[in-house]
């Protein structure tokens, strides 16, 4: 199930050694526009999954923004996987969402993922993953 739509930046922390490799969902473009040279911080987390909204909000909470190309962001249940584009950026100490759903619409730091959803309301863990496929965070 191939779906095309935006994505949005942010760099995460290890926290355990889980990899994702299969790939379901394929965003077009940015939405975001590149900033000044990102860099990982280890300091980057999902804040908050709202599963009947659809909404992921994820922190950078460095004082650097930090660059996400590359990374993903995983519904473990169904094992969907959004994938950040190159010159995703989460800015220093801010946030981004990554909406799902027919309400998902793209804004200042909101990614759309596809205007289905993905999230199963009964509970589904998310994971982001790095560029390395390594878990970073998980909520």
């Amino acid at each position: 199930m191939d779906r095309t739509e935006n994505v949005i930046p942010s760099n995460l922390p290890p926290t355990s050694v889980r990899s994702y490799s299969s790939l379901t969902v394929k965003p077009a473009q940015s939405s975001t526009t590149t900033q000044a040279p990102a860099e990982s911080s280890g300091s980057v987390t999902i804040s908050n999954i709202d599963l009947q909204a659809e909404v992921v909000t994820i922190t950078n909470d460095s004082s650097k923004p930090v660059e996400l190309s590359g990374w993903k962001l995983v519904s473990e249940k169904g094992n969907q996987t959004y994938n950040f584009l190159s010159d995703t950026i989460i800015p220093a100490n801010g946030t981004i969402k990554v909406e799902s759903g027919k309400n998902a619409q793209v804004g200042t730091n909101i990614l759309v993922w596809i205007k289905e959803n993905i999230w199963n309301n009964d509970g589904d863990p998310g994971a982001l993953c790095d560029a390395q496929g390594t878990v970073v965070s998980e909520k």
